[in-house]
């Protein structure tokens, strides 16, 4: 990816967040964001989003597939 397409995603990713309606926001950041691979992230976001499911939602989280939002995806991508 060049330097380029990298400022224009990241201003893709700005703009998508601030055209939101929130109010919380949180970074999760791994070890080492740079060396880590795109299914690696992934599956860290996945673990992330069902242990956050499973917090807020108990086990409806599994039995009645209550979820939160899940608005961002890996490597800064807008879905």
């Amino acid at each position: 990816m060049t330097f380029e397409q990298r400022k224009q995603e990241r201003q893709a990713l700005i703009e998508h967040l601030l055209a939101q309606d929130w109010n919380v926001f949180g970074t999760l950041k791994f070890v080492n964001g740079r060396t880590i691979g795109r299914s690696s992230a992934d599956k860290l976001l996945r673990s992330y989003w069902n242990k956050m499911d499973r917090v807020m939602f108990g086990k409806a989280a599994e039995r009645q597939n209550m979820r939160l939002p899940h608005p961002l995806c890996a490597a800064g991508t807008v879905p």
